[in-house]
Parts: structure tokens; sequence; C-alpha cells
């Protein structure tokens, strides 16, 4: 299943002091993945919530993913680095307790 994958990174802060410098952090980092040609995946703005999901990709080939969620409170940030089914992502998200925000990767791939 980790054929392929070459690194994954987790940040989690449970106590953000700065909420304002994760926001732009949050905009600034969507913004240039935008410019670099990743795809976004996921975009969810609901009140002071974010999370942002994009995915590099070449053809139909996955070779990376990038995750930030923010609540104004807690930040979670993943990058997922090398080849990757979508499917395997999604299993492996759900076990680390992301899977409602990745899971669906599965999904929207498969409709495309």
């Amino acid at each position: 299943m980790l054929q392929g994958l070459e690194g994954v990174r987790l940040r989690v802060y449970e106590s953000v002091d700065d909420a304002d410098a994760v926001n732009a952090f949050v905009d600034d980092a969507a913004g240039r993945l935008e410019r670099e040609g990743w795809q976004r995946v996921v975009y969810v703005q609901e009140g002071g919530e974010k999370v942002r999901v994009y995915a590099r990709t070449e053809g139909q080939q996955v070779n990376g993913l990038t995750l930030m969620v923010f609540d104004g409170m807690e930040a979670v940030f993943m990058n997922v680095a090398g080849r990757l089914d979508p499917e395997q992502l999604g299993r492996i998200a759900g076990a680390m307790g992301v899977g409602d925000v990745i899971g669906s990767l599965a999904g929207a791939e498969r409709d495309q």
C-alpha cells in the first residue's frame, strides 16, 4: 500500500497563539500551490474554519497531496510526497482521524 510513497509530514497544533498569522499562512500557501500547478481538490470556508486540499498530478497519477485545516484555534497541516492511490490514502487518513476530509478524494477521482 505504501509503494511509491516518499514521505508523509503531519503537523498538529492544538492551540494557536496568532490566528491571523495562521490564516495568512494558509492563504499564502494555497496561492503558492496553485501558482505551482497543484490542483485544488477541496476548498471549504465556513465561518472561521478553512479546509484546503491540493493534489499534484501527472495525467491520472497523484504524485503529492497537501492538506491544511484551521478552525481558528487548532491547525492541521499534512503533506504526502510520492505516488499514491486516492483510495488507499482515504484509508490511511481515516486511521489518522482526518478521513472525512481526505476520504472524499477517492470518490472525486473516480468521478473525473
